[in-house]
């Protein structure tokens, strides 16, 4: 006869198996990225998982680093990025003057982000006694590890949510001055990795709030933690504002004053991807936890119950409140990798779900969900492996183009372009971005004035490109997309064919020098 004794160390043995299993899958997905992404061609492999938008924080980095001032172009200052990433590859940018190796160790050091997020969640939930904490393995490497797109700050935020989460208090003992302060700390610098968390941040702050009006016999114990958290947090998002206004005269960023103005409410024209199919799911499931959670808090249940409830419920409105603002203002500049937190927080929201939630009446077993959960996390592996590999980055044209204008002598000319991270970053060549995401607010106001010729004169444009097995043309029109104050622009330019022999170096580009900006 098996006693029970040898039945629980059966159990245990075989929940070991299992979390070796998952471990070992999204250890070695996360592993042979991180060796893709240093030693795989930047062409035809790199650029699969590296969007065009991460080079514009390289290149301004390096310029910030060598002129001193914050810089796309060279030359119209710029706030037109989430600033925490930003700031932190001022300095390693003088240590690269390879911005392709650049890209390659950033792209690298984001897949390790992304790792340790995971290993964050998992002692998480292990400290929860989750007994489905393995399946955070599972979701990390189907829908995180392979989808995300790398070079750019989200990668950042799931290691700052992540450690946000771990370190924030599940029971009373947690609740002391040191620990708060670290939460308030990694709160603020959410908002700097990413600044549309201050969603996640404002909704931390609802959670918090509510518990401390809730738990009236608890109040002295949590006056002071919560002080400190809100005392560390407002400093640090203040300060971003307040810098904002002192150098650069408004509250926002430039980019996100441009999207704001050229994308109108209810738009739903967001680009559909698996992160953000994701995104919608976890944001459903967690409607549940979030009426649980009121149930509970209006019932007036355990302290305890509503602690053990409090961070997945968070992740659950902070889903919620950002999903419906991309509803309200989304448009086709709402990209993949926008969803990714919201992604990121379905592992904690899936094993909790199936922890603490009664199935039966779906007539199924919590292992038989377990296993399904992680068929669909090994499906959703299997689909983005595939896309990877079957789908060539839509970046290559703009690879060759940026290669070929770095056969000329660096800074020799002066173009314009939208969509210009990687043409801006590896041709070493000045480029003024029309898109006006990373540009100036001077630039913004040239739009507004209808002196965009004029603007483009005073920055010293010069060149113009086409294809090099296009026709030969004596004009052309530049388009500038609408900006802060939703009008777009266009002016035309009169070109001859670039005069020094460089430019018949240039496999894939016609090169023009412009001979006259504005009315022809």
């Amino acid at each position: 006869m098996i006693n029970e004794q040898q039945l629980i160390l059966g159990d245990k043995h075989a929940k070991s198996r299992e979390h070796t299993l998952a471990f070992s899958l999204f250890a070695l997905s996360a592993f042979s990225l991180f060796l893709i992404m240093l030693f795989g061609s930047m062409r035809d492999t790199v650029l699969r998982f590296v969007h065009d938008d991460a080079f514009y924080y390289l290149r301004i980095a390096s310029n910030w680093y060598q002129l001193g001032f914050s810089t796309f172009d060279g030359i119209n200052p710029t706030n037109g990025y989430h600033p925490l990433l930003q700031w932190l590859l001022i300095i390693p940018s003088g240590w690269f003057s390879d911005m392709e190796l650049f890209m390659r160790v950033l792209a690298a050091f984001g897949v390790a982000l992304v790792f340790f997020a995971g290993v964050f969640v998992y002692w998480t939930l292990k400290e929860n006694h989750n007994q489905a904490a393995s399946l955070v393995w599972y979701w990390f490497a189907g829908s995180l590890i392979f989808a995300t797109i790398y070079g750019l700050e989200s990668p950042l935020v799931v290691f700052i949510l992540a450690g946000l989460i771990y370190y924030l208090p599940r029971i009373h003992s947690h609740l002391n001055l040191k620990r708060a302060a670290l939460c308030g700390l990694l709160s603020g610098l959410l908002f700097l990795s990413r600044l549309d968390t201050l969603v996640w941040v404002g909704a931390l702050d609802l959670i918090i709030m509510g518990l401390f009006i809730r738990f009236k016999d608890n109040r002295m114990e949590l006056w002071r933690p919560f002080l400190v958290f809100l005392l560390f947090q407002l400093a640090i998002i203040s300060a971003y504002f307040i810098y904002n206004v002192t150098v650069w005269g408004h509250w926002l960023t430039v980019s996100a004053m441009v999207k704001a103005g050229r994308s109108s409410l209810f738009s739903l024209t967001i680009p559909q991807s698996i992160l953000f199919f994701l995104a919608i799911i976890i944001t459903i499931i967690g409607l549940v936890i979030l009426v649980q959670f009121l149930i509970s808090y209006l019932h007036k249940n355990p302290s305890t119950l509503l602690f053990k409830m409090a961070i997945p419920s968070w992740l659950c409105l902070s889903n919620l409140l950002y999903m419906v603002l991309v509803a309200a203002k989304g448009s086709a500049e709402t990209y993949n990798w926008y969803f990714v937190p919201v992604v990121f927080s379905g592992a904690i929201i899936l094993p909790y779900s199936i922890e603490n939630y009664d199935i039966s009446k779906l007539k199924v077993s919590r292992p038989l969900v377990s296993r399904l959960t992680v068929v669909f996390c090994l499906t959703l592996l299997a689909v983005t492996i595939y896309g990877k590999m079957n789908h060539p980055s839509s970046f290559t044209g703009a690879y060759d183009r940026a290669v070929d204008l770095a056969k000329l002598p660096e800074e020799s000319i002066i173009f314009a372009s939208g969509d210009c991270g990687i043409l801006g970053t590896l041709s070493r060549q000045r480029c003024l971005n029309m898109d006006g995401l990373t540009n100036s607010f001077e630039f913004q106001r040239a739009l507004r004035d209808d002196r965009l010729a004029e603007w483009l004169r005073s920055t010293g444009l010069n060149a113009y490109f086409t294809a090099k097995d296009g026709d030969v043309i004596t004009t052309a029109t530049l388009q500038v997309l609408p900006g802060v104050d939703g009008v777009g622009r266009k002016v035309q330019v009169r070109l001859i064919p670039w005069p020094t022999p460089e430019a018949d170096t240039l496999r894939v580009i016609r090169l023009y020098k412009i001979e006259r900006i504005g009315p022809l």
